[in-house]
């Protein structure tokens, strides 16, 4: 397959910037909504894992409802799902269908029990949502297949083709649909366990009890993750076709999963440990805290002085707000690995992955591996180290464009944000920066 030519100079390439999947003033309100119900279940002793429930609920119901409301997300036509069809209950294939589904949740459970970490303490929360919630989901899931399949635009999908494979019916097996729908659960099954546990974890280190700004700043950076943490939790619950966030398609290729998934645990730690260890025995946070180390001169800047502190422990916090902005820009969609619509808003106006950028600059800030502690050389390895795990996260851009790049809203958006971006000025003189259609990749179909 010969690759795609550049269209940055075609004159049809657009000038207005496309139409984002998601409302940011829909997701600010549900935000604003459940911060209210947060702060009155910490202020009222409720325990972390009903504060966790709540919150997930409510901005899932508050989102739901005002997209449904304005956005009217069910009766877009990338659901699937045409209401005017009006089909007669099929109840053999919803039968097959619920098969297929309780075969999924089954192999899922299966790995879950097999793995020995799913196992320890830091799950345990995640275990009892498990307990509480699969058998509810069991039995919502029957009326919710009898409603869809009636509506679909093609009913027999990927739970109806592994229902009938259980069956013995073995003929005609999509094996794309097969792997896309398998991997969509993969990606559930690996990340909702981790952001579920890790949001309940930084629950309790919210409760605001500044004195100074190092306080302040602990708190906030807390606060900052926690809030994270509860977007992309709702981003893996919350997966249906009828609110228009399903999963449209998962990253198909082993790169594109391996520089995903070795930045989480448990991969991460071992890398960190053994290849990378970054950051630096005194840090940022170092320097403020330990008494007995002097205050470090960087590029003219005494870090140590107490303005000096305040502007650059603010400018690691700004780059914390703009990492989860960016998350908040997904309302209810967030998945990685994934395409789940294609956004344009919040901080992706102003350039593509916002996350990683800003989330990579933090990271300069607070490891400050420049810094020569221990001498040049060592400072010169430290930032080498840095710069690989940056290298990683580029993998990760270049590998979600190259997915994203079967979906044409996406190919838009990035040549749109060729001219656009904030760091249009700076691709100017790193050229790889700029987006040029990738090679598509083969055998891979994306269906709208």
């Amino acid at each position: 397959m010969q690759e795609e030519p550049d269209r940055d100079n075609n004159p049809k390439q657009p000038e207005r910037r496309p139409k984002s999947v998601t409302s940011m003033t829909i997701n600010w309100l549900g935000f604003g909504v459940t911060a209210w119900v947060w702060l009155w279940c910490m202020n009222n002793g409720v325990s972390l894992f009903r504060i966790a429930v709540a919150t997930i609920a409510v901005f899932i119901l508050v989102v739901v409802m005002l997209e449904t409301l304005f956005l009217r997300t069910p009766y877009r036509s990338s659901t699937g799902i045409d209401w005017s069809l009006w089909r007669s209950p099929d109840y053999s294939r919803v039968a097959i269908k619920t098969l297929g589904f309780y075969v999924t949740l089954g192999l899922i459970a299966l790995a879950y029990w097999v793995i020995s970490q799913y196992h320890n303490a830091f799950f345990a929360n995640f275990r009892k949502a498990i307990e509480i919630f699969v058998p509810c989901l069991l039995l919502a899931q029957i009326p919710y297949f009898l409603l869809v399949d009636r509506f679909m635009r093609e009913p027999e999908d990927a739970y109806f083709v592994i229902g009938r494979f259980v069956l013995g019916w073995r003929e005609n097996v999509d094996s794309l649909i097969v792997k896309q729908h398998f991997l969509g659960w993969l990606v559930k099954a690996f990340f909702l366990p981790l952001m579920f546990a890790d949001y309940i974890n930084l629950l309790g280190a919210t409760r605001f009890s500044a004195v100074g700004f190092i306080q302040f700043f602990d708190w906030a950076y807390n606060a900052i993750f926690t809030v994270d943490l509860l977007l992309v939790t709702v981003g893996y619950v919350f997966t249906l076709k009828l609110f228009d966030s399903h999963i449209r398609s998962t990253e198909p290729t082993m790169l594109g999963w391996v520089v995903a998934i070795i930045c989480y645990p448990p991969f991460w730690g071992s890398i960190y440990s053994n290849v990378l260890p970054y950051d630096p025995a005194v840090s940022w946070g170092a320097w403020i805290r330990n008494g007995d180390i002097d205050p470090v001169t960087v590029f003219g800047i005494a870090m140590g002085t107490n303005w000096q502190t305040i502007c650059w422990g603010s400018g690691i916090l700004i780059c914390g707000l703009v990492y989860v902005w960016a998350s908040l820009a997904f309302g209810l969609r967030f998945s990685n690995l994934t395409n789940r619509g294609i956004l344009t808003n919040g901080p992706y106006r102003f350039t593509k992955h916002p996350a990683y950028v800003f989330k990579n600059i933090s990271w300069w800030m607070i490891a400050v591996p420049f810094v020569a502690h221990a001498g040049i050389e060592n400072a010169v390895r430290e930032c080498l180290m840095l710069l690989t795990v940056n290298f990683i996260y580029f993998m990760r851009a270049r590998t979600e464009e190259r997915h994203l790049s079967h979906d044409p809203a996406y190919v838009e958006y990035a040549l749109y944000m060729n001219r656009r971006s904030i760091f249009a000025p700076v691709a100017v003189l790193l050229p790889f920066l700029r987006y040029r259609r990738p090679r598509l990749i083969p055998g891979f179909a994306l269906k709208l």
